[in-house]
């Protein structure tokens, strides 16, 4: 099982923070943004789904002959209505 998962179980406010600062991002108040240096637009797959009646994404980072990186960020109920995602300077940012 993955942390992330059990900790959305028992503590579903704190799982964005604690899974964004796994992977080195940053929060924002309307947000958030994940450092991709090294990656390129072509390696980064998102998929946006609701799971519960919560918006999940998951992010894929493909790294040549490694296996992907797969995380699912789970997101606030407000990020439902208008969530965006763009890849700028090694940084992807959703935004909501």
């Amino acid at each position: 099982m993955l942390p992330e998962m059990s900790l959305a179980e028992t503590e579903p406010e704190r799982a964005l923070s604690w899974v964004v600062e796994s992977i080195n991002g940053r929060m924002n108040p309307d947000g958030l943004t994940i450092p991709m240096l090294g990656t390129t637009y072509d390696d980064l797959h998102l998929r946006f789904k609701t799971i519960n009646d919560q918006t999940v994404v998951q992010l894929q980072v493909d790294d040549g002959d490694l296996p992907p990186l797969v995380k699912e960020i789970p997101l606030p109920k407000e990020a439902s209505s208008n969530l965006t995602a763009e890849f700028s300077n090694g940084r992807l940012h959703l935004r909501w």
